[in-house]
């Protein structure tokens, strides 16, 4: 982002739309001087002047001196400007052009042009132009993301997943794309850890939901963890497509001419595959996962004592491995063709499996049809936690995963467009969820009113440059239908 130093200052808070928003100019146009050319004073005088696609114009008067000051939003630090006389509703007299630099014009300057009609010399132009440099939201929301944890709480406790025209993944996204480009996406993941852990009553609710923090975690940890995924998904997906026999346990959905006790058996063959591809693999889960898991660690033995391996169950199983089980083409596209119903239901039948595994619990009157797998379970809990401890312990892993933190790219403006529409939009569930936090944790009182005060301004900062957006919009249109018809010089 480009910004001008200098006196220029300015309180106003401005958009970044699809363009670079660096300030505004301020053109005052004084008057226009006759050569020797007469251009009558019958009809009255009106300047137009022009900035990119922004147009304006001054008053009619009966001569051309008008002291009006026109206002342009500027975008780039050299900008050209058009100045056309006109005379009557819309009969061009003359035209003047200059290309102006943003920093020059901080102090403000007067300016002076050749008025020409058909290339030749008519007249001059006097105008007097100042640049503003412009607050900006996009820094102040970036600052506020980045540097206020607090800020975050807010934005996540705003969302409602009751509304049905409020998907998680825009403002999920919107943050995910603003910590990446600042390489911030695992300082991200360790505050998600500790607010789920703090908004939930019980380590069983932890992480179980699809509001914005979790989609942001599930994302993190799918697309920096893939080289794992990729290795135990090619270990255990062709043995589960070419296998002839049926591992279906529920007797509802069994085929007539299958035995339960053999499907038993192959489940458990398939079982202890799975196990075995997912824990022999532990080097490949990438190291910043693994800090990550060292977070849950450190902010579950506080909140939920005892209780870490089900935490941890929730971000490396349930947020992890097991959505790629149940759908292994998300990770390795070239099996799609191979997942008809059978392979699909094999996949689901495994993910329960594992899921019971690494919340330490037992199949019972909710699934009757899978209590045959506790022995299996019982079995193989010595094994996960002995896969727990590897991860938290391993320490030197190489890691070629395609997709880091240190892939950065430019914050596209739709980051910056879903933040303020996302603070509009709740405005009035932002400053009640700061209301709750205030009355429920008096220690944070005032950290919570300085925010809250910040973010009044900032609003009314995106509404009003918002209602300035619409305005030029609209005078650009009605300006360009009116000078459409006019003819030329």
């Amino acid at each position: 982002m480009i910004m001008f130093p200098g006196k220029g200052s300015s309180s106003d808070l401005r958009i970044i739309t699809n363009e670079e928003l660096i300030g505004n100019v301020t053109i005052r146009v004084t008057q226009a001087y006759q050569g020797s050319k007469k251009w009558g004073t019958k009809t009255g005088f009106y300047m137009n002047l022009q900035l990119g696609s922004q147009e304006q114009k001054t008053s009619i008067t009966s001569q051309p001196s008008w002291n009006e000051n026109l206002e342009f939003s500027v975008f780039q630090y050299k900008f050209a400007c058009t100045a056309t006389l006109c005379k009557g509703s819309s009969k061009k007299i003359g035209q003047g052009s200059v290309v102006l630099e943003a920093p020059a014009l901080i102090d403000g300057q007067l300016i002076s042009l050749n008025l020409l009609q058909k290339k030749k010399p008519i007249g001059q132009i006097k105008l007097y132009a100042k640049f503003t440099r412009l607050k900006n939201i996009n820094t102040d929301l970036e600052s506020l993301a980045l540097t206020q944890p607090l800020f975050l709480s807010i934005l996540f406790d705003a969302y409602d997943p009751t509304s049905a025209s409020e998907p998680p993944d825009i403002i999920a996204m919107a943050l995910y794309e603003l910590f990446s480009h600042h390489d911030r996406l695992l300082d991200l993941m360790k505050y998600i850890i500790r607010y789920e852990a703090d908004r939930v009553d019980e380590i069983a609710l932890m992480l179980r939901d699809e509001s914005p923090s979790v989609r942001i975690l599930s994302k993190y940890v799918r697309l920096t963890g893939e080289e794992f995924l990729v290795k135990f998904i090619k270990i255990i997906l062709p043995s589960i497509i070419s296998e002839k026999g049926s591992v279906e346990l529920d007797p509802s959905k069994i085929d007539p001419r299958d035995e339960i006790t053999q499907n038993q058996t192959n489940m458990i063959e398939k079982a202890n595959l799975l196990f075995t591809a997912i824990f022999s693999n532990f080097m490949y889960i990438h190291p910043n996962i693994r800090e990550l898991c060292r977070e849950i660690i450190r902010v579950i033995t506080v909140r939920f004592p005892s209780q870490e391996s089900i935490g941890l169950g929730g971000v490396i199983f349930l947020r992890y491995i097991s959505p790629c089980i149940v759908a292994p083409d998300s990770v390795v596209p070239t099996y799609k063709d191979d997942l008809v119903p059978k392979v699909r239901r094999t996949l689901v039948l495994l993910t329960k499996i594992l899921q019971a595994l690494s919340n330490n619990v037992m199949f019972g009157e909710k699934e009757p049809f899978m209590v045959c797998m506790n022995d299996l379970l019982d079995q193989n809990r010595p094994k996960m936690q002995k896969f727990i401890e590897d991860i938290l312990n391993c320490q030197s892993i190489p890691a070629t995963s395609t997709v880091t933190d240190c892939e950065l790219s430019p914050v596209p403006t739709t980051v910056f467009e879903n933040l303020s529409n996302y603070l509009i939009n709740h405005n009035d569930k932002i400053f009640d969820c700061i209301e709750k936090r205030l009355t429920k944790n008096q220690s944070d009182e005032k950290e919570l009113s300085s925010l809250s005060k910040r973010l009044k301004t900032l609003i009314e900062g995106i509404k009003s440059s918002k209602a300035k957006l619409t305005s030029s919009t609209s005078s650009l249109s009605s300006s360009t239908s009116s000078l459409s018809a006019s003819s030329p010089i």
